[in-house]
């Protein structure tokens, strides 16, 4: 006799296990896709300062300050944090298009982010060393938000 159980399916808790284990695992490459974004960033202010010789400075309108390894390591944290909000809320909205309408978003918000190194830089090669530390970090958050969204079977 078959009867009804109100308990769930080994196979509906397997996908509900092997979905959370998704997830998990995806916030986890999203996490270290920042982590290497910030040292990718502090590796080209290494070579940028150390190995080329350049005092990073800029001018944000009350004198020339400079760009210590503090604010180096920070922006790509709160960049990567805000891509990866804003990612996560267009795949919960649309899951099929999210993804590559983030990616153009942040493709645009990379390139005018590039604009701030020749405005305030106080020399050519400086805003040449801060601009690549601008494409690095976008390419690599870029790159690694893409590759680490949900697996399609």
């Amino acid at each position: 006799m078959n009867s009804i159980s109100s308990e769930t399916s080994p196979i509906t808790t397997t996908t509900e296990a092997t979905v959370r284990g998704g997830a998990a695992a995806r916030r986890i490459r999203r996490a270290v896709t920042i982590l290497i974004a910030v040292l990718v960033a502090m590796i080209d202010w290494v070579i940028c300062t150390q190995l080329v010789g350049l005092d990073l400075m800029v001018d944000q309108g009350a004198g020339p300050t400079p760009v210590n390894p503090l604010l180096v390591g920070l922006a790509p944290v709160l960049s990567g944090l805000s891509g990866w909000a804003l990612l996560a809320i267009l795949e919960r909205i649309n899951r099929r298009r999210g993804p590559t309408i983030w990616m153009i978003i942040a493709i645009v918000v990379a390139v005018l982010s590039c604009w701030s190194p020749w405005a305030m830089a106080l020399s050519v090669s400086i805003a040449v060393a801060l601009t690549s530390m601008h494409v690095l970090v976008g390419a690599t958050v870029i790159i690694g938000m893409m590759i680490s969204g949900a697996r399609r079977p």
